[in-house]
């Protein structure tokens, strides 16, 4: 039994409804939620090691290795660097934690960095201050770290040469020129991370999608009308299907004998008691 065009039309208009209806729910949903702006940069740490300048060894490169990747995530997650980028921008390290994510750059020994503020300036001076911070904590880091290799190299050379220093001394010239060129990366700076990609004042919200969200919300009342509308019409062929063999039954009951007058039956109905 195919469907009568009334029931087309109602199917039609409750589908209608249904997509109209739902997208425009969740597209006034999502224009009701905060804003949120996103402001992203991605970071590479530099490789150096002084302790290995200084004895001759050059350091591991910078070929992607997901240990290697994995450690820089750590590295920008350290407490140092948050506690300095929350004094950068005058706020608890909790709220830096909050507001900033950290995670790995595919394809590179990089970490990418997203800031997320309810305004697009804030997002920005998250994102820079936290690079800020990052260059600033790791190179402080790499500088102590130097300065340490340093004196204890020259407490070498001390011991080598005893009471009697003397630059040209053949076990140590080589150390002497090692710290040299030490004190000289020193004050070009170095272990800083490099900055891949600076943050940019973002042009549009993150999110909510608003757009997004009501096409989501029609699609989904697309899906829910057709689905409903097979539900009822399958429980209607149903109802038809179950009702059609009693109407077939009893239409086809042959009717009951009627007596007539001057059979057997009726000759002798006088005679019984």
């Amino acid at each position: 039994m195919s469907p009568s065009p009334r029931s087309i039309a109602a199917s039609f208009a409750l589908l209608v409804v249904l997509i109209v209806g739902i997208g425009a729910a969740s597209y006034l949903i999502s224009r009701g939620q905060s804003k949120v702006y996103q402001s992203t940069g991605v970071v590479r740490f530099q490789s150096e090691h002084p302790e290995l300048q200084l004895v001759g060894l050059q350091p591991p490169g910078n070929n992607p290795d997901d240990r290697i990747i994995g450690t820089d995530v750590l590295l920008a997650n350290s407490p140092d660097i948050v506690s300095h980028a929350a004094v950068l921008l005058g706020v608890s390290p909790g709220d830096v934690r909050s507001h900033i994510a950290i995670s790995p750059q595919p394809g590179a020994n990089a970490v990418a960095l997203q800031a997320h503020a309810g305004t697009a300036q804030s997002a920005l001076r998250y994102a820079s201050d936290y690079i800020n911070a990052m260059i600033a904590t790791r190179r402080a880091t790499f500088y102590a770290r130097a300065q340490d290799v340093v004196r204890q190299v020259r407490a070498q050379i001390a011991l080598l040469e005893g009471t009697n220093p003397r630059k040209n001394h053949p076990f140590t010239v080589n150390m002497h020129n090692q710290v040299a060129a030490e004190r000289a990366l020193q004050a070009e700076g170095y272990g800083a991370p490099e900055v891949l990609k600076a943050p940019q004042l973002p042009s549009s919200v993150a999110s909510p999608k608003s757009t997004r969200n009501a096409l989501f919300g029609a699609l989904f009342g697309l899906l829910l009308g057709v689905a409903l509308i097979s539900l009822l019409f399958r429980a209607r062929r149903a109802g038809n299907g179950r009702l059609a063999p009693r109407e077939a039954v009893v239409a086809q009951a042959p009717p009951p004998p009627a007596a007539t007058v001057g059979s057997d039956a009726g000759d002798d109905w006088h005679r019984r008691p």
